[in-house]
């Protein structure tokens, strides 16, 4: 071993032996005793500090100092050391850059979605203060959608649509009931007006409050889409795809021609099927058509994402009006997912005029479906008949409708069915426009709603001091009667 090392040596040896860690104070008494020896007065005078310039740290492995002192001076392992505080660095900027973006989204989002708000969110104090509010996010609740599918240059006729939807977050119940817009009701003016003439009346709160009184409930919210509106949507959304019950063929409303079972609509098709109305029972049969579309762009649009969904508004807000706001459907697709939701489907009951320029309510028959729609029902479910014996069971036939035959038909079919008919004739004069089926007594009530199966239509209500009759059921043929 050469002199040198041997030097080195002796003073790696005393160093190891100081106190490390501790910062002696000059020229104190265990400083001065130092047993450390070096070569200049230099390395005396910083060991006397307790400046040490430089540990080999002890270690764990068969690593020897000098090994170490070796392999931690190469190349390979300075440009390791230097790559993992890079990469450290890195990766802290990456965080922070996402935390940035996802803020700068998030605020965007608000902001774009407070812009929608501003453009769709009705302002008009009468249309709000019409609404209910619920009393709980749990709570069922009922949302007027309305229509107004007249293009520029067109008159709003019975052609708009009336959707009453009620929604169950609970129960994960959406049942739709669809309202015929030419029913007749005494409006604030003092005159009779059609529903699709509400809105031209009194505002939007006309409507509401017609609507909530016409079918028994609370309206706690309220949403109106106009053509353009609408077929943008449907096309914004990719389409929907539906079966058709019948063919659709109406030059009132457009120049398609579409065959019945399943077909794809685009944004102009699919307002051209809800418009139609050239169909064999065209309320009962326009409502399906339109609460199929509807349930279609229901599950599309909740298919989507957040942010799909409020660009999906901003392209339709100019023209689509309602009390939510952006974040309020928002969460009302998240609770109202489809992929587990019960949806139930139905129409007023009644029946048409003859020239089909307005719709008379069956109003017991309504009642009758709301019952069924507030208690989470499906309206369209068929009620099941008590079973009747017709023996000895009397019926008057008077044809109220002026239709040549009618009552002489009827009285062969209701004698088919085991009825007794006692009395045939008109009546006074030939305004109804639906068949009524009139029990004298609450034990003939189920055999009246057994004629209406026999006649294949008809309203059963009770007896009242408007109508005379011996018999035990009165019937009086009206416009919507037809011979089986």
């Amino acid at each position: 071993m050469s002199r040198e090392q041997k030097r080195l040596r002796k003073r790696a040896r005393a160093v190891n032996s100081s106190v490390i860690g501790t910062h002696a104070a000059a020229n104190s008494r265990r400083a001065a005793r130092t047993n450390v020896n070096f070569g200049n007065q230099r390395g005396a005078q910083r060991a006397v500090r307790g400046e040490i310039s430089h540990v080999v740290p002890h270690t764990r492995t068969s690593e020897s100092h000098r090994d170490y002192s070796r392999r931690s001076h190469r190349r390979d392992y300075v440009e390791a050391n230097m790559r993992r505080r890079r990469r450290r660095r890195v990766l802290g900027f990456l965080a922070v850059v996402v935390v940035a973006i996802v803020a700068v989204v998030s605020v965007s989002r608000f902001v774009y979605a407070t812009s929608i708000d501003g453009q769709m969110r009705i302002s008009d104090s009468d249309t709000l203060n019409a609404l209910t509010s619920v009393s709980a996010d749990t709570d069922p609740y009922y949302t007027l959608i309305v229509g107004e599918f007249a293009k520029p240059g067109e008159e709003s006729d019975s052609s708009d649509l009336l959707m009453l939807m009620r929604v169950d977050p609970q129960s994960s119940v959406v049942t739709f009931v669809s309202i015929p817009s030419n029913i007749t009701a005494s409006m604030s003016d003092g005159n009779t007006h059609t529903l699709s003439q509400a809105s031209s009346i009194g505002g939007d709160a006309e409507l509401i409050s017609q609507v909530s009184s016409l079918m028994g409930v609370k309206i706690s919210h309220f949403a109106k889409i106009g053509a353009s509106s609408f077929e943008t949507l449907v096309d914004e959304l990719g389409g929907v795809t539906v079966t058709l019950p019948e063919e659709v063929d109406d030059p009132r409303v457009g120049t398609k021609w579409l065959p019945a079972g399943e077909t794809a609509l685009d944004g102009e098709t699919a307002l051209f099927v809800c418009r139609a109305r050239n169909y064999s029972n065209p309320e009962s049969v326009q409502a399906q058509v339109q609460q199929d579309v509807f349930s279609a762009l229901l599950q599309k649009a909740l298919g989507g994402s957040g942010l799909e969904s409020v660009l999906t508004l901003d392209t339709i807000a100019s023209d689509f009006q309602t009390d939510l706001s952006a974040s309020d459907l928002a969460s009302l697709a998240k609770a109202v997912s489809l992929n587990g939701v019960t949806v139930y489907g139905g129409c007023v009951p009644g029946s048409t005029s003859s020239d089909g320029s307005t719709f008379s309510v069956s109003s017991s028959s309504l009642s009758t479906l709301m019952q069924t729609v507030d208690a989470g029902g499906d309206p369209n479910a068929e009620e099941t008949l008590a079973d009747v014996d017709p023996t000895g069971i009397t019926v008057s036939v008077r044809n109220g409708a002026g239709i040549t035959g009618a009552a002489s038909t009827t009285a062969n079919e209701v004698t088919a069915a085991g009825y007794t008919v006692s009395e045939t004739g008109n009546t006074e004069t030939y305004v109804y426009d639906e068949t009524l089926i009139i029990y004298s007594s609450d034990d003939m009530a189920d055999a009246a709603k057994n004629l209406v199966n026999v006649l294949g239509c008809g309203r059963v209500t009770s007896a009242s001091a408007y109508y005379s009759f011996s018999s035990d059921i009165l019937i009086v043929i009206g416009k919507d009667w037809v011979a089986n």
